[in-house]
């Protein structure tokens, strides 16, 4: 098995935010609650379940100057880590020093 760097993975969050009281949901009211696919699904205490889109979701918002998680991985999409690195990026702009 060969653990030489094949991809290098960024991955970016994207912060949503539905205000329930625009929406007409009251916190008394939610018996559970999940999202998929952009949308908020609440299940109220009646057992009645109510959708609400993400209608302001725009990629043109999302900030990609920085990644909130770099990896490096095999073509097992394993760690790994290259031999003749002088430095590296860690966690958001934490500059390490590498022998």
């Amino acid at each position: 098995m060969n653990n030489d760097p094949r991809y290098i993975t960024g991955n970016y969050l994207y912060y949503i935010e539905i205000d329930l009281l625009e929406e007409g949901i009251d916190p008394e009211d939610v018996k559970g609650y999940y999202i998929k696919w952009h949308t908020l699904y609440i299940t109220h205490m009646n057992d009645s379940v109510t959708e609400h889109e993400f209608t302001e979701f725009n990629w043109e918002h999302m900030d990609t100057k920085r990644p909130g998680n770099v990896e490096v991985l095999s073509e097992e999409y394993e760690d790994a880590e290259f031999s003749n690195m002088s430095y590296k990026i860690e966690g958001k702009m934490n500059w390490t020093a590498q022998p």
